[in-house]
C-alpha cells in the first residue's frame, strides 16, 4: 500500500506543480489492515492534514422503508421508498447509506424521481478505518461520486466512481499479460 500511495502522491505533485491535498479519502471494497493504513500514512502525512480510509461495501443485507407520520402515535408507510441520500449510523465509524432512492423534485414535473421504478432501494455501507470527523462528510462524497459516471444517461449509479471505475479498470488490467511503466490518464479508460 505504501509504494502504491507513494507512486500516487508523486503523480499528483508532478502534475500540480508539486502542491498536495488538503484532504485525501481512500476507498475500498476489503476491510483495511493495519499495515495498509499505516502505508498511506507513512507516504502522505504530515504533509496531508486530512487521511480518511473507508471501506465500502456495496451488497448489504439492509433495506428500509420511509415512514410518515399517521394518526396519534401511529406510522404509515410512505408512498415513495427511503430517500436518496438517507443516512443511518450503525456505530460510531460505520452508515448505511442510500444511494439509490427516491430524488425529490427531479422529474420533469418538480415530482419525486425513483430510478428503479418499484424495486426497494438497498443501501451500500461504509466504515471509517481512519480519519475522524462526521460521517455526513463522506456520505455526501459517495453520493456526489455517484453522479459522475457520464457514459450512461441514468441519473446516478448505484456505487461511487471510485469503486466502479477501479474494478473495471483491473478487469481491464487482468486482460493484459505486460504493462509499460508509463502512466496514462485515467479518462482514456472510461
Amino acid at each position: 500500500m505504501r509504494t502504491v500511495m507513494a507512486r500516487s502522491a508523486r503523480l499528483y505533485q508532478r502534475r500540480r506543480a508539486g502542491s498536495l491535498p488538503q484532504r485525501l479519502v481512500i476507498h475500498k471494497t476489503t476491510t483495511w489492515r493495519e499495515e495498509e493504513v499505516a502505508g498511506v500514512f507513512d507516504a502522505w502525512s504530515p504533509a496531508v492534514p486530512d487521511i480518511e480510509c473507508l471501506q465500502v461495501r456495496l451488497d448489504t443485507p439492509w433495506t428500509g422503508v420511509a415512514l410518515r407520520g399517521g394518526k396519534g402515535n401511529s406510522a404509515v408507510a410512505n408512498e415513495w421508498p427511503v430517500g436518496r441520500g438517507s443516512l443511518q449510523y450503525l456505530s460510531g465509524r460505520e452508515a448505511l447509506l442510500w444511494i439509490a432512492g427516491t430524488a425529490k423534485g427531479v422529474a420533469l414535473t418538480g415530482e419525486n424521481y425513483n430510478q428503479a421504478a418499484k424495486a426497494l432501494p438497498t443501501p451500500i455501507a461504509f466504515k471509517r478505518d481512519a480519519g475522524a470527523g462526521p460521517l455526513e462528510i463522506p456520505a455526501s462524497e459517495i453520493l456526489a461520486l455517484s453522479k459522475l459516471d457520464w457514459n450512461n444517461d441514468a441519473l446516478y449509479g448505484v456505487t461511487p466512481v471510485t469503486i466502479s471505475y477501479s474494478q473495471r479498470l483491473a478487469r481491464i488490467i487482468s486482460r493484459v499479460p505486460a504493462l509499460p511503466e508509463d502512466s496514462y490518464q485515467f479518462r482514456l479508460f472510461m
